[in-house]
């Protein structure tokens, strides 16, 4: 008897493990069963290709099979305006199992990824909405297919319409500096000269640059910003003894350490050019952003090139009348010296 009993438990547990089974196949979803993401990078100022790792976690045991091995990434060819942003991110859920009706939740989460610039976003999750309900019959009653839908996403407690993972580059920032002299005899201390210089990315703060008088702080213009090149431009003019600070914006420096910076000066007839004491015919330098603020001037002097020493073409265009004068002078006096010894 007992015998007879250990079977038909046995095959009770196998008929309800099937059944079981059966419950938790991968669920149909009515609608889509993605999610899609994006992860985004803001105040980009070098390479912003990044990897980024998420986990799926739920607190409801009756689902299960809940995808893995999520990953994200930012790469540098998405850059627009100091920010990049990933493409075709998705949280996967066709394969998740339910055991039964009800209402669900899984919560995705950056888990990983980045580097010190661009940080993993670990302070922000979202919570996907599943409802697995039974399609009914006319009369209500349930009939034994069912089907899940996603029916919203709430980020702390508050529904959202998208899924944005975010952080912003913590770089540090400082300020550039040009400086313009002239020297010479002839060099006019009221010539102003144009420069230009062109700057990789924005403000660190996604603003213009500002261009400052070093002397006093005053801003005197802002740099502009080209969306297409992902360039600012500044343009301002110097004489004897002035110079300009970029960057500089009430108070707070904004020229992100590591980017790449050119200062281009017009150079003037009757000038010769020096930066940073090389002689330069070009009238430009092409140098990176250094994290100390005194790495970052540019020097230019501009020496007149009309010189102080007699005009030699001058000098002789005259020779001819002065060997004559010479002759003539030398002749009258051998004239009146052959009378006197007369």
């Amino acid at each position: 008897m007992s015998k007879i009993k250990y079977i038909a438990g046995a095959a009770l547990t196998i008929a309800l493990g099937f059944a079981i089974n059966q419950n938790v196949s991968a669920v149909t979803f009515d609608g889509s069963s993605n999610v899609p993401f994006t992860r985004k990078i803001t105040g980009v100022y070098t390479n912003p290709e990044h990897q980024y790792q998420y986990t799926v976690t739920t607190a409801n045991s009756e689902l299960g099979n809940l995808p893995t091995g999520i990953s994200c990434t930012v790469d540098d060819d998405s850059i627009v305006d100091n920010v990049a942003e990933s493409e075709g991110c998705e949280l996967d859920l066709s394969d998740i199992t339910i055991s039964k009706p009800g209402k669900y939740v899984v919560t995705l989460k950056e888990t990983g990824g980045g580097s010190a610039v661009y940080p993993s976003d670990a302070a922000d999750s979202y919570d996907v909405h599943i409802w697995y309900q039974n399609d009914l019959n006319a009369d209500g009653t349930p009939k034994t297919s069912r089907k899940a839908s996603i029916k919203y996403i709430k980020k702390n407690d508050v529904k959202v319409a998208n899924v944005v993972f975010t952080s912003e580059a913590d770089l540090p920032a400082t300020k550039l500096t040009v400086d313009n002299k002239i020297k010479g005899a002839f060099a006019n201390a009221n010539d102003s000269f144009d420069y230009t210089v062109t700057v990789d990315g924005r403000a660190k703060d996604n603003s213009n640059l500002w261009i400052s008088n070093a002397s006093t702080g005053a801003k005197l213009s802002e740099c502009t910003y080209d969306s297409s090149t992902q360039k600012s431009t500044c343009t301002f003019s110097l004489k004897h003894g002035e110079s300009v600070e970029i960057g500089v914006q009430n108070g707070v420096s904004q020229v992100p350490q590591g980017v790449n910076y050119e200062v281009k000066q017009t150079i003037k007839n009757d000038y010769t050019l020096e930066i940073d004491g090389t002689s330069s015919t070009s009238g430009k330098t092409t140098k990176t952003v250094q994290a100390d603020a005194n790495n970052n001037v540019t020097h230019f002097i501009n020496t007149s090139s009309i010189s102080d020493v007699v005009d030699s073409k001058a000098f002789f265009s005259i020779l001819p009348y002065i060997v004559l004068a010479i002759a003539a002078t030398i002749a009258i006096y051998a004239v009146r010296k052959s009378k006197q010894n007369k």
